[in-house]
This record gives C-alpha cells, sequence and structure tokens, in this order.
C-alpha cells in the first residue's frame, strides 16, 4: 500500500501539496516559494515584470503545478511573457519550462551556451520523464487490488486522472532556447534592465541573473545554504561563489 501510494502522490497528489507562495520582492519581481518541506525536491521561481515585457526564471519540475501557473500568470500579467530562463538543465528548473512555452509560445527559451550545445539531451529529458509518469501508473494499476477495499476507487479515481494528464502532457515539446548565453548579457524589460551571466558552477551550464541595478540575485541552484556542487565540481562552485561576492551590488 505504501509504495503504491508514493508513487501516485509524486504524480497527482503532489500538486496540492506542492502550491507556491507569492512574495513581493520589489514592485517588479514576484518570488514563488515552494513550500520548506520541498526545498530540496523542487525549485522556486521568480517573476520579473517590466513596462513592456516579464521575464519567468525556472519552472517547478511539477507539470500540473506549472499548468496552475499558467493560469495564473494569465491573469496576473500586464504585458506580455517575453522571456522564459533556465538557470541550469536539471529537471526541476528546465522541463517545467516546456508546459509554459505551451501556453506563452512567443516567450523565448533562454539557457546557457553549454546547454544550447547539449539541447538534444534536454529534450529527451523530458521524454524520460514521461516515460517515468506512464510505468509509475502502469505498476500503481497492478498494486491497486492490494489496497484496502474502501480505497480502491479513491486510487481508482486518482490514476484516471494520472492517465488524463499525462496524456495531455505527451503533446509537450521543449522548444530549442532562442538566446543562448556565452558571456554577460544584458536585457530591457521596459525601462527596467536585467543582467544575465554564465557560469560553470552547479553544472556545466548555470545561468544567474541581476536585477533591481544589482540589488538582486537569482543563482538558481549555485547560491544555497547546502553546499551542492551538483554536476559541477566543488573548486569551480567556490570560485563562482567567491566572484560574485566581489560583484559591486
Amino acid at each position: 500500500m505504501r509504495f503504491c501510494a508514493f508513487l501516485i502522490c509524486l504524480f497527482v497528489s503532489y500538486s496540492a501539496q506542492a502550491s507556491v507562495s507569492w512574495h513581493s520582492i520589489t514592485p517588479e519581481i514576484q518570488f514563488l516559494q515552494q513550500q520548506n518541506k520541498l526545498r530540496f525536491y523542487d525549485s522556486n521561481q521568480v517573476l520579473i515584470e517590466g513596462k513592456e515585457c516579464a521575464l519567468m526564471f525556472d519552472a517547478s519540475g511539477n507539470f500540473a503545478e506549472v499548468e496552475k501557473l499558467a493560469v495564473q500568470l494569465k491573469k496576473r500579467l500586464k504585458t506580455p511573457l517575453c522571456y522564459l530562463v533556465a538557470s541550469h538543465y536539471h529537471d526541476d528548473h528546465l522541463l517545467g519550462l516546456a508546459v509554459l512555452q505551451a501556453e506563452f509560445p512567443e516567450a523565448k527559451l533562454i539557457v546557457h551556451q553549454q546547454v544550447a550545445t547539449e539541447f538534444v539531451a534536454m529534450q529527451q529529458a523530458l521524454t524520460d520523464k514521461l516515460d517515468g509518469y506512464e510505468k509509475s501508473i502502469e505498476l500503481s494499476y497492478q498494486r491497486l487490488a492490494n489496497q484496502p477495499e474502501d480505497q480502491q476507487a479513491i486510487w481508482r479515481d486518482k490514476l484516471e486522472l494520472a492517465k488524463k494528464r499525462l496524456f495531455r502532457w505527451r503533446e509537450l515539446t521543449l522548444k530549442p532556447p532562442a538566446l543562448s548565453i556565452p558571456e554577460p548579457t544584458q536585457l530591457d524589460l521596459g525601462n527596467y534592465p536585467i543582467v544575465i551571466t554564465p557560469y560553470q558552477a552547479h553544472t556545466k551550464g548555470d545561468l544567474t541573473l541581476s536585477a533591481d541595478q544589482g540589488r538582486v540575485l537569482l543563482g538558481g541552484d549555485i547560491v544555497d545554504s547546502l553546499p551542492y556542487p551538483g554536476h559541477g565540481t566543488f573548486t569551480r562552485w567556490i570560485t563562482t561563489l567567491q566572484g560574485i561576492q566581489k560583484i559591486p551590488h
């Protein structure tokens, strides 16, 4: 019972647990924070909106949650969503952007130059993620008979919802980036400049974003209380943090 419940919670019930809270950092910057218990399992997001364009930094790895976010964005945004920025290629930062690409087809994906070079692997990661969901559903159906009789109808409904979501998500594609970043790059969101800077620290393809005249820095998983170089190297990670500390703000 526990194993079956675990699989479905990852796929269906997780969306109810993963609702983010919105925090206004400045009039232009909104911080979308995951529940604290999910901080090592899923990413936070940041929305920046200038006078002409909006930008979303990262997306949750929970596609159901990203669909809910898209609905909120369509109600909240006063300007077009022009840019989607992936801080790096890990699935809880990049793959959910496929959902936003489908909902906001004019938005340009921005990634590190290294990620753009290896983008076929990122697209394959999306397929692999959905294949994993499908296997979870199949296994859960096999274990359904082991559930208490009064719980079987509940879990069957959850499985049907999971199947419908998977069918919808199979239509997603991770569209190639419109901009790859090999060096610090400034963009203007409409009387609101931001700077995107490439690093190789947590992974081989990290991006940071500086906003509010350098007073706000978005660092993805480069900057965290948990020292975690991920797919990068410890030496480069430390060097990057030291370099960021020296940047005048």
